[in-house]
């Protein structure tokens, strides 16, 4: 038989695979497909896939996608053969997936944070007092928990969660089944009330990322300016208490920067956290240029060599805990040699949607904006207003205040299906 093919899967949004007849390998089939809806198709399989050349598949030219209706029933099926024969690629049938819409909430709670650290990506200087998200804002926001995966409701992203009195209330608000969507950072360095790390740790999220960069109580105070370490350590002992004694607690991942104050402790202290406090995860990051940053970045930063060096003495510890490294971004330091921008700067009173008064901001309609947005699941940012814009869209094309909508996760599955009929030619269902 000179037919050959592989159904290799779906995302709910589409079919893929590839299909090919080795008696003219390349000449492209056409596929037919069946949904156990009864919707009926055929599509062209001559899609280059580099994957497919170097496996002498033809030239290459034999992918294929197939658009996909909305999920209808328990488990429906999608059926493909080569079209004209009785030859049923490998991997059909296969149930069709649910479609994700929502890959991330990276939210914020707050406008501000308790500290100054010198090399926050947010410039404090053009932001003033504390503005809070109120419970109805919250009660809405949390509507779209349903739509993402876990541990990717952001409660925090950008800001400090814990200046929010009601952090854990907000929390406990929320339906046990839907906790584990739930995720913050947080710097640890406020005083905290007693019953705080006991209601976080049974309170079922998923995780719990703390910054700390320096078990050095000078080098501490000096990196996380405005902290005392001795409030941390405390807090941190008490979280790691409480963890403890939960079954069933959040994950604890540790995050730390890299800079000339700190970088010969790392290792060290990678090794505290996970020994010591029971850290699931622990990041190292490179510092990210911003022109705020310029002035100290410059003094503080790691050289290449230093971050290689680092980078090659992290490796080993892969085998004791769960690492991240998150090295430089290319250009980064010569970026802080230049002082990028630094002229020019401005200091901007929100992180993102600079004075826009969510109040004030329409709801798109899901059609009108379609186009505009990303064929793929998307990646929201959440201000402390209710204030809302996607990752890879211009803000200014597209941004709503979540509080204004009715059913907020209806209106994002709407929004994606549109983003995804726009850029698909029309499926018979």
């Amino acid at each position: 038989m000179s037919f050959d093919g592989v159904l290799d899967g779906n995302d709910g949004w589409r079919a893929y695979g590839w299909a090919i007849d080795r008696s003219r390998p390349n000449e492209p089939v056409e596929v037919e497909y069946t949904l156990s809806s009864g919707g009926t198709g055929t599509v062209v399989a001559d899609v280059f896939r580099a994957d497919l050349k170097q496996a002498g598949i033809g030239d290459g030219q034999h992918a294929f996608a197939i658009p996909l209706p909305m999920r209808a029933g328990d488990a429906p099926q999608i059926a493909v053969r080569i079209k004209g024969t009785s030859f049923e690629l490998r991997g059909s049938p296969t149930v069709q997936k649910h479609r994700e819409v929502l890959a991330l909430v990276a939210g914020d709670i707050v406008n501000n944070c308790n500290l100054r650290c010198p090399f926050c990506v947010v410039d404090y200087a053009g932001i003033r007092g504390l503005k809070l998200m109120t419970e109805e804002t919250f009660r809405k926001a949390a509507e779209l928990m349903p739509l993402v995966p876990p541990g990717q409701f952001w409660l925090s992203c950008l800001h400090e969660p814990t200046m929010h009195p009601r952090l854990v209330d907000f929390i406990e608000s929320v339906p046990l089944e839907l906790r584990n969507r739930i995720s913050f950072t947080s710097n640890l360095s406020r005083r905290l009330p007693e019953d705080w790390f006991g209601r976080l740790a049974r309170s079922g999220i998923h995780s719990l990322r703390v910054s700390f960069d320096s078990r050095q109580p000078e080098v501490f105070g000096a990196l996380r300016a405005g902290a005392r370490y001795e409030v941390f350590k405390q807090n941190v002992e008490r979280l790691v208490a409480a963890l403890r004694g939960t079954p069933e607690r959040p994950r604890l991942h540790f995050i730390t920067m890299a800079f000339q104050d700190n970088v010969g402790e790392i290792v060290d202290l990678i090794r505290y956290c996970r020994h010591e406090l029971g850290a699931d995860s622990h990041e190292v990051r490179f510092l990210y240029y911003m022109p705020h940053l310029a002035q100290w970045g410059k003094e503080h930063i790691l050289t290449i060599e230093q971050w290689d060096q680092l980078e090659a003495a992290l490796q080993p510890l892969k085998a004791e805990t769960a690492l991240q490294i998150a090295g430089p971004v290319p250009g980064t330091r010569e970026q802080f040699e230049e002082q990028k921008g630094l002229a020019e700067y401005v200091a901007r009173e929100n992180a993102f949607g600079w004075g826009d008064d969510a109040r004030q901001t329409p709801v798109p309609v899901p059609e009108n904006v379609a186009n505009r947005l990303p064929d793929d699941t998307f990646q929201l940012r959440l201000r402390w207003d209710g204030l809302v814009v996607a990752e890879g869209c211009p803000e200014h094309e597209f941004r709503l205040n979540v509080a204004q909508l009715a059913r907020p996760a209806e209106y994002f599955e709407t929004l994606r299906l549109a983003a995804w009929q726009a850029r698909q030619p029309a499926v018979r269902a």
